[in-house]
């Protein structure tokens, strides 16, 4: 988002930058907010040809603003939506630079010919029941901590629901590497 260009196009598509600003004046002004909680992380973490699909679950400012707002949380998931780009893998390089700068990690998504077109690939997207979330404008550790389980337990639900019957998902299995589920933290 920081490159000239591509701030460019993501902002007249309606892209926003990820911030709690963005988010908050986005709801002031009526609208729906839709982000990705995974992030750079879940790029780095996830192949197209594995079996494996990794979401990473440690981000809770996106919950914590839906409470502030009142917001429905609505569980999304796209089947397929990996295998469109995969990324150079230079893993410790890129989690070296995602600790020690405010920008994300380097990223180098290839598709086509190596080119930044994607591989040709179905994308199956699956839409979950909204997830009721009231108002507060104080919410504590705890309220954040239970709508927050009850978001990813709601995607994993969904995943899990619907993998039968897309084509090269039916033996997957989601992975949670900062998520219990016993305890939904």
């Amino acid at each position: 988002f920081y490159l000239p260009l591509v701030r460019d196009i993501a902002m007249w598509c309606g892209g926003r930058e990820v911030t709690v600003t963005s988010m908050e004046l986005a709801f002031q002004e009526g609208r729906s907010v839709m982000l990705v909680p995974g992030g750079e992380r879940e790029m780095r973490e996830n192949r197209p040809e594995h079996s494996e699909i990794v979401l990473i679950t440690r981000h809770k400012g996106f919950v914590r603003q839906a409470i502030l707002h009142g917001a429905h949380l609505v569980p999304v998931f796209g089947f397929g939506e990996s295998r469109l780009l995969d990324n150079f893998r230079a893993k410790s390089t890129q989690e070296w630079f995602a600790k020690r700068t405010l920008y994300g990690a380097p990223h180098f998504p290839y598709g086509r010919f190596y080119s930044p077109i994607p591989n040709p690939a179905p994308v199956t997207v699956v839409v979950g029941k909204a997830i009721p979330v009231k108002k507060n404008p104080q919410p504590t550790a705890e309220e954040i901590d239970q709508v927050h389980r009850a978001y990813f337990m709601a995607v994993r639900d969904l995943f899990d629901r619907h993998k039968g019957s897309i084509d090269g998902f039916e033996h997957c299995t989601i992975v949670c590497p900062d998520f219990d589920y016993q305890k939904g933290t």
